[in-house]
């Protein structure tokens, strides 16, 4: 196959790719609004949940915390925790157990795909 053909078929799969998240994203906003009305229904009919083609549909409810994404915020709960515990020096004990968890660097080569502006 020549380099060509190759390069071709990579750009026509980066389309297809972009082509196929797009119809994702909005299969699963679709799948979204069909689980509320499902839901709604169930709600206005007060039943615990209702059957279709040998499947039972039912709602739950569950409860869970949201992880904390901001890194500032996270490293202020990890330090009053490490204090609730009487670590002496939370901060050098953080640093310590994140440079533990590091893993050793390994080097990769990637094909980077970009314009050509010399036409």
């Amino acid at each position: 196959m020549s380099i060509t053909a190759v390069l071709d078929e990579l750009e026509s799969l980066a389309v297809e790719r972009k082509r196929l998240n797009f119809k994702r994203r909005k299969n699963l906003e679709r799948k979204k609004e069909l689980e509320e009305q499902v839901q709604l229904y169930i709600r206005s009919k007060d039943t615990p949940g209702v059957k279709h083609n040998g499947k039972a549909y039912i709602l739950e409810s569950k409860t869970k915390a949201p992880l904390v994404r901001k890194k500032k915020e996270k490293k202020e709960r990890i330090h009053q925790f490490l204090s609730s515990y009487g670590i002496n020096n939370p901060d050098k004990f953080y640093e310590d157990l994140i440079d533990a968890q590091r893993q050793e660097e390994v080097e990769e080569t990637k094909l980077k795909i970009q314009k050509d502006t010399t036409k």
